[in-house]
């Protein structure tokens, strides 16, 4: 493992891509949880986002979110005193929350911290299994599950599914971010296969397809930093 640097993927201008399985592991400040770094702003205390891996029967120290946290369960199971989360959870903690997580059988989510809007939203939890897929108004091929929509500003948060050689192109107004889960995906005629992510900056138009049947999270309306 390598020393975590504290700036990756930090032109938010340009389009990001990281192929996920050969990025590297760098540690965290406890033992038996490591991260891979997407995007990254900061040290310790930073505007990330990331895979992390919590081992079994591993924890992390008690903390606080001053600029919120959201994470989507990749695998496993990963807990804190609010509950236990299982594959496919997606949970936001809101600016000032605290927590100690932890994992019994070990987990990977998918995190992003310091990329709220504003303080005052409440935290929540949802379980993407027990919602179903709901089709695209003007986009054959592409299916959609709602886990989180801002009220008043264009944050959407979602799972969607795209059929083999269904595409569309959409206009990013306030950028977006997607994380392949499964599948291959052909963005403006370069692939990214899973597990790959890509962000957009405000404004891009993508040209995005299916090469295979694409399973993914996405976020629109990123946050981005004041840089």
């Amino acid at each position: 493992m390598s020393e975590t640097p504290e700036r990756v993927n930090d032109n938010f201008d340009e389009i990001a891509r990281v192929n996920i399985d050969t990025a590297p592991w760098h540690p965290s400040p406890l033992a038996g949880v490591e991260r891979k770094m997407l995007d990254r702003v900061g040290g310790e205390v930073a505007r990330a986002t990331s895979i992390v891996r919590f081992n079994p029967g591993y924890s992390f120290s008690a903390h606080s979110h001053g600029g919120g946290e959201e994470y989507f369960v990749l695998s496993g199971v990963f807990s804190d005193e609010s509950g236990d989360y299982g594959e496919g959870y997606y949970v936001r903690n809101p600016p000032g929350s605290r927590h100690k997580p932890h994992s019994d059988q070990g987990c990977e989510i998918f995190v992003k911290l310091c990329q709220m809007k504003a303080a005052g939203e409440p935290a929540i939890s949802v379980d993407s299994s027990k919602l179903e897929f709901e089709p695209v108004e003007g986009c054959a091929g592409l299916l959609r599950k709602v886990l989180f929509k801002a009220e008043g500003w264009a944050e959407l948060v979602g799972i969607e599914r795209l059929e083999a050689k269904a595409g569309y192109t959409e206009t990013f107004l306030q950028g977006a971010e997607i994380l392949l889960i499964s599948g291959e995906l052909s963005v403006d005629g370069a692939a990214l296969s899973a597990p790959g992510w890509v962000r957009f900056p405000k404004g891009a138009a993508p040209r995005v397809e299916a090469v295979a049947p694409s399973l993914y999270w996405i976020k629109r309306g990123v946050e981005y930093p004041s840089l």
